[in-house]
């Protein structure tokens, strides 16, 4: 089983979300048909609940695929096409073949007036949804802090995945990832299980706090 499935049957993301996630890596290795998976996606969210390192993970793992990147991803590759507007994410998925696109940050990407996203991004952004549609060789995954979308445009997506705080293995795998090298696997262990309500921010900051305090 890949390490992104892996990775996805233990999140905190509801049943339905992680068949998606599922299908979704399987078309990307061309073991799905395009009939039968989710090829637009909306992954919205708290800030901090790792939307971003899932999004990354999948795209990460999609061989053979060229990876538009828009938006706040930094993922690197030979493969790897950024782009800056919402227009240039259209013109570089109309100029390639195989094309899986990462928006990351809805916010971070299209512009707004007041409180309303600017016509001409949402114009570009049904453009983008559309060719994602009609074509069998294209993916879209958008992550967004909120789904601020007008609901003619959200209702575009196939589907659309709420992501919840970490669970307490989700944190405990994360601690142990990035800090077992530095703080007792056992306090580690306690910060998993007693933190309450907290992401992968607030987790990260306790650490380097205690790292500070000298505890």
């Amino acid at each position: 089983m890949s390490g992104i499935v892996e990775f996805v049957e233990k999140s905190h993301l509801e049943e339905q979300g992680k068949l998606t996630f599922k299908y979704a890596y399987e078309f990307l290795n061309g073991k799905c048909p395009a009939h039968f998976a989710s090829r637009s996606i909306m992954l919205s969210g708290d800030t901090g609940i790792g939307k971003t390192y899932l999004a990354e993970k999948l795209m990460g793992s999609s061989d053979g695929w060229t990876i538009v990147v828009g938006g706040a991803s930094r993922l690197k590759g030979n493969n790897v096409r950024r782009c800056e507007t919402v227009k240039e994410v259209v013109s570089a998925l109309k100029s390639t073949d195989k094309a899986a696109v990462l928006i990351d940050d809805i916010d971070y990407i299209m512009e707004k007036d007041e409180m309303d996203y600017k016509f001409e991004d949402k114009k570009w952004l049904m453009e983008l949804l559309e060719e994602v549609k009609a074509r069998p060789d294209a993916f879209l995954l958008v992550t967004a802090n909120s789904s601020s979308l007008d609901a003619a445009l959200f209702d575009r997506f196939e589907s659309k995945i709420d992501a919840e705080l970490p669970s307490d293995s989700e944190k405990r795998q994360y601690l142990l990832n990035n800090y077992s090298g530095y703080i007792d696997p056992v306090l580690l262990e306690q910060l998993a299980c007693l933190s309450f309500g907290y992401n992968f921010r607030d987790l990260a900051e306790v650490a380097r706090m205690a790292y500070r305090n000298g505890s």
